[in-house]
C-alpha cells in the first residue's frame, strides 16, 4: 500500500467502527507492529512469506 501501513489501515477501520475480524499479512511483523495489531484486535497475523495451507486454515477458522 503506497500511502499507509497496515497498522494505519486497521486504525482507520477501527475508528470508523468496523469491528470485523481482521487478518494481517506482513513482511514486517516486528514486536511493536504485532503489539499494535493486538491492541486493535487483529485476529490473525502472518509473516511473509507464508504457508498457503496455514493461511487457508486461518481463513476457515475466522469464517466459522
Amino acid at each position: 500500500m503506497p500511502h499507509m501501513t497496515g497498522v494505519e489501515l486497521v486504525e482507520q477501520l477501527r475508528k470508523r467502527g468496523i469491528d470485523s475480524k481482521i487478518m494481517a499479512l506482513s513482511a514486517y511483523l516486528f514486536s511493536e507492529v504485532r503489539a499494535a495489531y493486538e491492541r486493535m484486535d487483529v485476529h490473525v497475523m502472518f509473516p511473509k512469506p507464508f504457508d498457503v495451507g496455514a493461511l487457508r486454515s486461518a481463513v476457515d477458522r475466522l469464517a466459522a
